[in-house]
């Protein structure tokens, strides 16, 4: 079957643009506005086909001011799925082949529609990658490490809740955190420099842990934003093939002994 069309016309287009204009007011990052990741992913793939075929430097970045909330949506939507591999050999499925020059075109665009929101800005060491990382969230590919933590912290802390999680791992080193407890950057980042958007991302995830480990069966992620859903089941899912396993292990280990 045929994937759903959302985006038929440049009426559609449009329409979209005054809709995600609309949700990105009064937001502190792009996330926040749970653009449907199929419409935003199809939006973005237009965009970034009339992007290539403007004849210049000014005429691309004319074209992505037009649609500030396109771009953003779009870009972060598909930078949740940044890996080892990076960001931006996912952005060109949608942009064609991207040289520095087009990245730089498409990040200085990306800030500038941030400050034209008002959306939280942030300074880090890759400039034309990390600012886009924060404001996508958790990359869905390492969704499980980070449940698995919170979990693991959970356990260990009476009351825990989104302040407490994130000031504890704002105290741990970003080497012991992506060594030891095997996070990523953008996912550390985000959990340290995303105050109450983070903090209210972990106490959603400390309730979503409490109904799973109540019953696993009727988990419910509706709470969170569009694009972090599949991911956050899966992480679930490998959750609790890991407590299986180490209460296997354990069981045997009583047998054996």
């Amino acid at each position: 079957m045929a994937a759903k069309q959302f985006i038929k016309s440049q009426d559609d287009l449009n329409e979209y643009e005054a809709q995600w204009r609309a949700a990105l007011a009064g937001r502190s990052l792009v996330i926040e506005a749970n653009a449907q990741p199929d419409v935003a992913a199809e939006a973005l793939a237009v965009l970034g086909f009339n992007y290539g075929r403007q004849e210049g430097r000014a005429d691309r970045a004319r074209l992505l001011e037009r649609y500030r909330a396109a771009l953003v949506v779009g870009v972060c939507t598909t930078a949740t799925k940044y890996d080892v591999g990076g960001m931006w050999p996912y952005l060109a499925e949608a942009f064609g082949e991207i040289g520095q020059t087009d990245q730089q075109v498409i990040s200085e665009a990306f800030r500038a529609s941030l400050d034209h929101f008002r959306l939280s800005r942030f300074e880090f060491p890759r400039r034309n990658v990390d600012e886009i990382l924060m404001h996508a969230g958790i990359p869905g590919q390492r969704m499980d490490e980070f449940i698995e933590l919170l979990a693991d912290r959970d356990a260990r802390t009476p009351a825990l809740d989104g302040a407490q999680f994130c000031a504890w791992l704002s105290s741990v080193p970003i080497a012991t955190a992506t060594n030891y407890h095997r996070l990523d950057t953008p996912t550390y980042r985000f959990l340290t420099h995303g105050r109450e958007i983070a903090e209210d991302v972990v106490d959603r995830c400390l309730e979503l842990l409490d109904a799973w480990r109540e019953d696993s069966t009727k988990v419910n992620v509706s709470a969170f934003p569009t694009v972090m859903q599949p991911d956050l089941l899966r992480a679930l899912q490998e959750l609790g093939e890991k407590v299986d396993t180490r209460t296997t292990q354990r069981r045997d280990r009583r047998v054996s002994g």
